[in-house]
C-alpha cells in the first residue's frame, strides 16, 4: 500500500463518519488535510466550529486559502455548544440543497456538525 493510499485511508477511518452519499462529518481538520479532502472527492468543506476556540485549532482562513488552492467551497457556520440559531440551522440546510456535494462539515469533535445536519434534514422534511 502506498503511503497515500494508507493516509487516505486513515483519514478516512479516523477523521470522516459518513451521514450519507452527500455529507461526511468530522473533527477539526488542518491545511494539510484539505488535499486527503478534495481526493477523497468532497467539494465543499463547512467549519461549524468559531476561530480560536481552542489552542492549536487552525482557523477558517487558513482553510479557505488552502481550499481555494484546491477548487473546494468553504461555508463558515460557527456555533458554539447549545447557542444553535435557526439561522445556522437554516444556512446549513441550503447547502444540503445545493450542488456543491458532497460536503465535509466538521468542529472540534464532529458532534456539533452531526447536530446542525440532523436538524437541517428535519427543517427540509417539514419545509
Amino acid at each position: 500500500m502506498s503511503i497515500k493510499n494508507y493516509l487516505t485511508k486513515f483519514f478516512k477511518k479516523e477523521k470522516m463518519k459518513k451521514i450519507n452519499e452527500e455529507l461526511y462529518v468530522g473533527s477539526q481538520i488542518s491545511k494539510s488535510d484539505v488535499q486527503l479532502l478534495k481526493e477523497h472527492g468532497i467539494k465543499t468543506i463547512v467549519c461549524n466550529r468559531p476561530d480560536n476556540e481552542g489552542q492549536g485549532q487552525t482557523n477558517i482562513d487558513a482553510i479557505r486559502n488552502e481550499a481555494n488552492n484546491h477548487g473546494l467551497s468553504v461555508e463558515y457556520i460557527p456555533f458554539v455548544p447549545l447557542r444553535l440559531s435557526m439561522d445556522d440551522i437554516k444556512n446549513f440546510a441550503d447547502l444540503l440543497k445545493s450542488d456543491k456535494k458532497p460536503i465535509f462539515a466538521y468542529c472540534l469533535s464532529g458532534l456539533r456538525s452531526e447536530q446542525i445536519a440532523q436538524l437541517a434534514y428535519e427543517y427540509l422534511e417539514d419545509k
